[in-house]
């Protein structure tokens, strides 16, 4: 997936979201969740969420990163990779591509500067940021700007160049 203006990819079957509480001073907390549930690897629920985040260690990463140490952060991201949607980036190793972050103590969604820094304060990827000075055209059902808007959308991805990108999120 490929994104414009300010965010990341569109969520598919693999985006996932990891959140680290470290602002009590008692306890840290790290879920890894779907899009709609907390996802326990004791419940039987198989998932590829779980065994992405030990792969890259990241409840470890997000432990240790400064950036961590005044905020609490929910990280959500595109799992790419080997039994993913038929591995459609050809990626030999399973990836996660950040496209969004937010801020929990501030209750808000981080620019993408901010969202940069995390995923490299982490050490992983971002998904493709195709320009971040986009700008859309006023809402509206006319079917011109609908079509100017799904013309944007298409293309190829930044990830794999062979491969047709599922979609462009503009934020």
């Amino acid at each position: 997936d490929d994104a414009a203006a300010d965010t990341g990819a569109a969520a598919d079957a693999a985006s996932a979201r990891a959140a680290v509480d470290t602002c009590d001073d008692d306890s840290d907390f790290f879920f890894v969740c779907s899009r709609n549930r907390v996802v326990d690897p004791r419940d039987g629920y198989d998932h590829i969420y779980h065994p992405v985040a030990k792969l890259i260690a990241l409840k470890q990463r997000m432990m240790a990163a400064s950036v961590f140490e005044q905020h609490s952060f929910a990280v959500q991201g595109e799992v790419v990779g080997p039994k993913i949607q038929a591995n459609r980036y050809q990626r030999k190793n399973l990836e996660l591509h950040v496209f969004n972050v937010h801020d929990i103590v501030e209750k808000r969604t981080a620019t993408v500067a901010e969202m940069v820094a995390v995923a490299a304060a982490l050490r992983v990827a971002t998904v493709p940021i195709l320009t971040e000075s986009a700008s859309l055209p006023p809402p509206t059902a006319d079917a011109d700007t609908v079509a100017q808007l799904v013309a944007a959308a298409d293309g190829k991805s930044a990830l794999h160049k062979q491969t047709k990108r599922e979609g462009v999120v503009w934020r």
